[in-house]
């Protein structure tokens, strides 16, 4: 239960989407969480993982935005001995470190179209070749992927494939952003609160009755991340106040 923690639940809104993750993380078929920025899209993708069969194995978060292409084919798949500039040795790639565990695609949108088809293949397979090898390797993998952009929108702009998102779509789970979900936003706030008083060593021990108000009211476009962010900040600059304003 542990894992879903960090997801803390009050509205209503957010008890329906921890309920049907708890659902989904006893599967194996892929899933999709979307959401805007901020909105804890890897945390849940975690959770999942920790409330699964496969929480013993591990997790690989792989960021699609930050990978170029001719880098991310040996990042993933790995290389056989002797194919990439003369080594004679091989490289296991993060999709093989990902054995018996999830793999985590952070925004999928931005993974290149060569990495797409390549994607598509493993998830339909089961199977993939390291770069410069011949021999296909076998993987039982959980496939979890985010996005804050509408992937349907980017089929049809041709900037995504459709094979792909209908593979990486089987189970879909949306993100709120906080503005929609307003009665976490104090629980939120007040749990960022306790961690950091206790990291920093701080006397604080409550919001003030002006910050509450302010953070309740705020609309928070950065959601989850920058209300995290601007706890941090309160409590680092009043380490001996108890009372903290953000």
């Amino acid at each position: 239960e542990n894992s879903f923690a960090n997801g803390l639940a009050f509205s209503q809104a957010m008890k329906e989407v921890v309920a049907s993750a708890k659902q989904h993380a006893m599967l194996d078929a892929p899933l999709l969480i979307s959401g805007d920025t901020g909105t804890g899209k890897e945390v849940l993708a975690r959770a999942c993982h920790e409330h699964s069969d496969r929480r013993d194995k591990p997790f690989i978060a792989i960021k699609c935005a930050a990978i170029p292409d001719e880098v991310a084919e040996s990042e993933l798949f790995g290389y056989a001995p002797n194919s990439v500039s003369k080594r004679l040795e091989g490289k296991q790639g993060l999709i093989e470190k990902a054995q018996g565990g999830t793999l985590f695609f952070d925004e999928i949108a931005e993974m290149t179209p060569l990495m797409q088809v390549k994607l598509v293949r493993l998830i339909e397979l089961n199977k993939f070749r390291r770069v410069g090898g011949d021999n296909e390797v076998t993987v039982d993998i959980r496939i979890i992927c985010a996005s804050q952009q509408d992937l349907s929108q980017l089929i049809q702009l041709g900037k995504f494939r459709e094979d792909l998102y209908y593979r990486i779509n089987v189970l879909h789970i949306n993100l709120l952003p906080l503005v929609q979900r307003k009665q976490d936003i104090i629980p939120l706030a007040e749990t960022f609160l306790a961690y950091d008083a206790l990291k920093l060593n701080s006397s604080a021990q409550r919001l003030s009755i002006d910050a509450k108000r302010h953070i309740q009211d705020y609309s928070w476009p950065g959601n989850i991340r920058q209300l995290k962010n601007a706890i941090y900040r309160g409590v680092s600059q009043s380490l001996d106040a108890i009372e903290v304003d953000v």
